[in-house]
């Protein structure tokens, strides 16, 4: 089972695949975390960690020096890139490596995957038929979650908690990533301005998924027990 989340800046993408990662634990699986942009080809080598999803916080425990509150370096959220012919090819290459990364080390995981093939394409602005077909075609050919959450929030909610981002610029992001829906309606919308209702919606969208996902075992193998069958289903790629 692959559960991605995605989402704008400060949406809270890390936070909350950390969070589902203790409730899935709660609930007796052992899910396997992944930050998807470290995956790369010299990953289809290396041996992942038999229990990834236990993570050390020593790290997390040390307190970091704490920055000026003035001292805001700028950072830019490119919302307007050109979906090219070259740019298709090198995410097809991309998802030809995840696919192989699964079926190598993951396949009968469950997975929690902390960004997705969703957040890099929500900084092209599909002005032309040509650059919405090529999405489509790379959406086809990518591996499709089970459970796919998009995080939104207002982009002044994301400029407040990420001052480094023009405002502006979040504004044209918000409007990449909610016409997004429209290519990929298998997207879970989770909005996140208010961070005490979202611990509840993820929630409901990951028991609504494994119910489903657990009737379909048993109709699938009506003689075998139902214990664990979410964790041991096959990840279908």
């Amino acid at each position: 089972m692959l559960v991605t989340f995605s989402g704008m800046v400060g949406s809270g993408k890390t936070t909350n695949a950390k969070k589902t990662l203790r409730w899935l634990c709660a609930q007796g699986h052992e899910p396997y975390y992944i930050r998807f942009r470290l995956i790369n080809w010299r990953s289809l080598w290396r041996t992942p960690a038999h229990a990834p999803w236990r993570e050390k916080e020593t790290a997390a425990r040390t307190p970091k020096p704490q920055a000026h509150p003035h001292a805001v370096t700028p950072r830019p959220a490119t919302s307007d890139k050109r979906l090219t012919f070259a740019i298709f090819l090198g995410y097809l290459g991309r998802i030809v490596l995840f696919r192989l990364f699964v079926a190598l080390h993951h396949r009968r995981h469950l997975l929690v995957v902390n960004r997705y093939f969703y957040d890099s394409f929500t900084h092209f602005r599909l002005v032309t038929v040509r650059e919405q077909k090529l999405l489509h075609w790379l959406l086809k050919a990518a591996p499709q979650p089970e459970l796919a959450i998009l995080l939104v929030l207002k982009p002044e909610t994301s400029h407040r908690r990420r001052p480094a981002y023009a405002l502006e610029e979040l504004q044209r992001l918000s409007e990449n990533t909610l016409a997004l829906k429209n290519y990929a309606p298998n997207l879970r919308v989770v909005i996140t301005d208010v961070i005490s209702a979202v611990d509840r919606q993820v929630e409901k969208e990951l028991r609504t998924i494994f119910k489903a996902s657990e009737k379909n075992s048993r109709n699938d193998s009506p003689l075998e027990g139902g214990q664990g069958g979410v964790a041991q289903s096959a990840m279908a790629i």
